[in-house]
């Protein structure tokens, strides 16, 4: 049966069930800033070959996420409607109000449950399904883990974007696909362009195209930001990181369709 937790109970167990992680862990938390004992377990656990997963909604690129993307172990998500928050290993899940960050001022009141998979199978089940949703239509930061050892990460770096090296050298060049079953070897091998340059190609204004690829239900709005949809990923479509955020790029031969 679910166990009720409260603020002290939610960090000591969340601590508990990273320590006691065999195989993987998934952390959700729509805020991100991970407390320094924390953020040592995270990567000591997968020094040992824990396969970790972070799901964070904020757009913000703390120095710390560059540190952790650097471990092979390590995949770091983003969700731009995430509102869950929640730990989980193959045998417990922590649901709770609290973010993976530290209280502001002490005072903040958290709560949460305990689901354990030998005592609360089927809540422990259902849980898991929608943390695979919420992966499932989440960005993945990062997945190029050999581009991401030529970061230089210093304590210059900028809390909200890198300072040195970009991450994504690629912005200004040509990107080829690699090969993904479900595609057409025609459309495997099709060039990805920026938003602008596939304006300039289409001749059309770059927020005339935008809009259109809002419509189309290529990319939606949050918060006053786009980010791209689960549609346009598998029509092809990247996201990746440059110096001023996320930036997107097309297939050239991407077809736009009203929703």
């Amino acid at each position: 049966m679910a166990t009720f937790l409260n603020k002290t109970s939610i960090d000591r167990l969340t601590r508990t069930l990273i320590q006691k992680s065999a195989r993987q862990l998934t952390l959700v938390s729509p805020y991100l800033q991970l407390e320094a004992d924390m953020l040592d377990l995270i990567t000591a656990k997968a020094d040992q070959g824990l396969q970790v997963r972070l799901i964070y909604r904020n757009h913000q690129f703390l120095s710390q996420i560059y540190s952790l993307a650097r471990h092979p172990n390590i995949a770091i998500y983003v969700s731009p409607k995430l509102n869950a928050r929640c730990c989980c290993n193959e045998s417990n899940i922590i649901l709770s109000s609290r973010n993976l960050e530290p209280s502001r001022d002490g005072q903040q009141h958290d709560m949460g449950i305990l689901l354990t998979r030998s005592k609360d199978a089927d809540a422990f089940s259902a849980a898991c399904r929608d943390i695979m949703d919420i992966l499932e239509h989440s960005e993945q930061l990062f997945a190029e883990k050999q581009a991401t050892e030529q970061l230089s990460i210093t304590t210059a770096v900028s809390e909200r974007t890198p300072s040195a090296e970009m991450y994504f050298a690629l912005k200004n060049q040509k990107v080829q696909f690699a090969s993904r079953p479900g595609f057409d070897n025609e459309a495997d091998n099709d060039t990805l362009l920026e938003t602008s340059a596939w304006s300039e190609m289409m001749k059309l204004d770059t927020d005339a195209v935008r809009q259109q690829l809002v419509n189309a239900g290529m990319l939606v709005e949050s918060s006053g930001k786009l980010y791209m949809t689960a549609r346009a990923k598998q029509q092809g479509a990247r996201t990746r990181m440059g110096e001023d955020g996320l930036y997107f790029l097309w297939p050239s031969k991407l077809e736009l369709r009203a929703n």
